[in-house]
């Protein structure tokens, strides 16, 4: 028995809540909705879909606009006034630190849609266990984390842990500085993979496990990311970690606060994800919620024994990559408002012929369609049969970007899920 997703994803879904038009009674499109448009120096089209790449050096913007990126995730090191430039010539938006510099030069730059905290804050390379336990160390837990230096201190104890990240009190000050400064730009906090792993990781230090302070780093965001690289961790039979990923940050506090995920266009030693695998990874964000997806381009390999960045820019250095990409880009880009239109609850299953291999769906209807997005949960091959009561015989279904149609007989219609991860997305006008 594969690994199952219960409670995520059982095997039969409820996601359908309108009978397909021409099939029943006439069910009016609700508008879609960019989430984006609640802050005024975002784009407001109701097929704006953001996709990002992360922290990539701005030489290479042209590049990856055509490749369907719309914005860059963290500029290293800045902004600065030769990132900006660069990034203004290629008509490439950011979201990024605010520092100094932004403070005084980018509040009126158009490329500017976000601000950001740094990277990961509830990993323990904020305060790291060499830190905390060298001079200064106890100064720093005064000042950061009052409680544990105080608890240290009755106890007559220096600290003897292993690291923490950063408190989220700090990072709520932080927050209310920048929109004092700038009320006008929604603030991002980009957390780690320990948001799909319970919070229990290695890498958090003293705060392994400890989900209580989820809800506080969310608080000092207006949109909340996370990453994992699944393939690269050596865990490909687990893309479902991305969508548990956005389920958690819903579940620990993200209340309605647009929620993204970075993805695995890189990274892998041995192995990285394949086009196949990214575009499940897509989907699955796509289905849980996610208000845009981020392409994590580095990768590193083992070199003479050492963990070496072989490639910051893996879409670009390696072409099957930036290829694969541009597919999923372009795929999403094209479905955007279909995407941002809601969620349909309610009146169609799905039941796969595998039970190892469930397929999870959610629905949506826009332009006088109705489109179900489908993705197989795990690794194997297996049939899907889709119940959509009220769906007349002879109705079709176009199986959407390759060239396919299905036909709907006695309110239903099956389709083969025949690869691992395998996705299919339909349109029923």
């Amino acid at each position: 028995m594969k690994h199952m997703l219960t409670p995520l994803i059982p095997v039969v879904l409820i996601a359908l809540a309108a009978v397909v038009s021409g099939c029943g009674p006439q069910v009016a499109d609700s508008p879609a909705k960019n989430p984006w448009s609640q802050w005024e120096r975002m784009p407001q089209g109701q097929d704006f879909f953001p996709i990002g790449v992360w922290a990539q050096d701005p030489r290479h913007a042209a590049q990856y606009r055509a490749m369907g990126v719309d914005y860059y995730l963290a500029l290293f090191g800045g902004p600065t006034p030769e990132q900006m430039a660069a990034l203004r010539e290629a008509g490439m938006a950011t979201v990024c630190d605010f520092n100094d510099y932004a403070r005084e030069n980018l509040l009126d730059d158009p490329l500017v849609w976000g601000w950001m905290h740094g990277d990961e804050p509830d990993l323990a390379h904020v305060y790291p266990r060499d830190t905390l336990m060298g001079p200064g160390g106890m100064d720093i837990l005064k000042q950061h984390w009052p409680e544990v230096h105080a608890a240290l201190v009755a106890e007559g104890k220096t600290y003897e842990g292993w690291g923490m990240g950063a408190n989220p009190l700090d990072l709520q000050a932080d927050y209310a500085a920048i929109k004092e400064a700038d009320p006008t730009r929604p603030v991002l906090i980009q957390l780690s993979k320990a948001v799909a792993l319970e919070g229990k990781i290695a890498g958090r230090g003293d705060h392994s496990g400890r989900l209580d302070l989820y809800p506080g780093y969310m608080a000092a965001s207006d949109l909340v990311s996370f990453d994992i690289y699944p393939v690269a961790y050596g865990d490909a039979d687990k893309l479902w970690q991305v969508p548990r990923g956005l389920d958690n940050l819903r579940a620990w506090g993200a209340g309605e606060r647009p929620i993204m995920a970075i993805l695995e266009a890189g990274f892998g030693d041995s192995q990285y994800a394949n086009q196949a695998q990214q575009r499940a990874q897509a989907w699955m964000a796509i289905n849980h919620g996610a208000s845009s997806i981020t392409w994590f381009c580095h990768r590193w390999m083992m070199v003479d024994g050492r963990n070496t960045n072989v490639s910051t820019a893996m879409p670009i250095t390696e072409p099957q990559v930036g290829q694969a990409v541009k597919a999923i880009n372009d795929e999403i880009h094209g479905l955007a408002a279909a995407i941002n239109s809601p969620v349909l609850d309610g009146a169609a299953t799905v039941e796969t012929s595998n039970p190892d291999v469930p397929v999870e769906m959610t629905a949506r209807r826009h332009g006088g369609a109705t489109y179900l997005f489908a993705v197989s949960m795990t690794s194997g091959t297996t049939d899907a049969t889709f119940t959509v009561p009220g769906a007349a015989d002879g109705a079709t279904v176009e199986v959407l970007n390759e060239g396919r149609t299905l036909t709907v007989k006695d309110g239903r219609f099956s389709d083969a899920f025949a690869s691992d991860f395998d996705v299919n997305l339909y349109r029923i006008r």
